[in-house]
């Protein structure tokens, strides 16, 4: 009888898609726990582990039923521009004693911190809510101000390490001001967003998913059949496609499901995120490609003194 339970369980599309998504959660999990573990690991590898485990986290939208989960692609985007931060701030540690093997440090790891945490929190919310349809009410609202803090973050990073980057060249100051402006009017609409998604997004979103997860509720992720009603939009083309030719053959491949009706983002804001991407990407790129070949090793005076010996990129004397 438990056997004849199981395989009905296990029949189930629904339930086939739940385990898919928490077998691609469990390779995202080990990866990232095995990243910190590894013996004898180096920068490269260490790199390479962490970028397996986000090609799997990158894979669980795949598995994701229902309304797109947009907020985690926002937190992942956060992560990778960390990760770009600490990566240049390397590049700064590498340059300046190019001969020595430099080990891991707090810094290395912090990515990969975030990123357990993230994929964690979002992933095990979701498979509770699929298993058990059981609906908190604020997972979502969570992970969409935890991506704000984490692509806030990511700005941060990029923008230091950039900057310490040109230390010592005659645009350090100019890199320095006008980056940092760039990013700060990016950070600012980031948190607009946060501001618009829980005061506008989140409230009927929300009760889409409690209404969608309550017991007394039919399955919304089942199709419906292909019906036009007299109130839709296009009506007559609609009914029109019941005359085609193939018309018994195209039924099959049609159908409807229940999705929530949510408000669109502001207008401004949406131009503005287009613009600054652009700036963003452009500023980034060129600023690369014009990297000084050298990297100037700090005074024992220099602003970035301090920071810099706490972040582990200095061996703490002054040069």
């Amino acid at each position: 009888m438990e056997l004849s339970s199981l395989g009905r369980f296990l029949q189930r599309g629904e339930n086939a898609e739940t385990f898919a998504f928490a077998a691609t959660l469990l390779c995202v999990w080990v990866s990232a726990q095995l990243v910190v573990m590894l013996p004898n690991k180096t920068p490269r590898i260490f790199t390479a582990v962490a970028l397996f485990g986000l090609n799997w986290a990158i894979l669980l939208l795949y598995y994701l039923p229902g309304p797109p989960q947009n907020e985690i692609l926002a937190a992942f985007s956060g992560y990778v521009l960390v990760y770009v931060g600490i990566l240049l701030l390397r590049e700064v540690r590498e340059s300046q004693s190019p001969a020595e093997t430099h080990s891991l440090t707090w810094l290395d790891t912090l990515p990969v911190h975030l990123f357990r945490i993230t994929v964690g929190g979002f992933g095990l919310y979701l498979v509770v809510q699929r298993l058990f349809r059981i609906q908190y009410g604020y997972g979502t609202l969570a992970v969409a101000v935890w991506a704000t803090l984490l692509t806030i973050l990511g700005y941060a990073a990029v923008w230091l390490g950039t900057t310490i980057l040109y230390r010592g060249s005659g645009a350090s100051r100019k890199v320095a001001l006008w980056l940092g402006l760039l990013l700060a009017a990016y950070s600012a609409c980031e948190i607009a967003y946060c501001v618009w998604y829980a005061r506008d997004y989140w409230p009927p979103y929300h009760r889409f998913l409690a209404l969608e997860t309550s017991p007394k509720t039919p399955d919304f992720e089942t199709l419906l059949p292909f019906a036009p009603q007299p109130d839709w939009p296009d009506y007559a083309q609609w009914t029109a496609l019941r005359t085609r030719p193939d018309w018994p053959r195209l039924r099959g491949l049609l159908g409807l499901q229940v999705t929530p009706n949510l408000p669109d983002m502001w207008l401004w804001l949406k131009y503005a995120f287009s613009l600054l991407k652009v700036l963003f990407t452009g500023a980034f790129l060129v600023l690369m490609w014009r990297r000084p070949a050298h990297v100037a090793a700090p005074s024992g005076f220099h602003r970035w003194r301090w920071l810099e010996e706490r972040l582990g990129l200095t061996d703490g004397k002054a040069s």
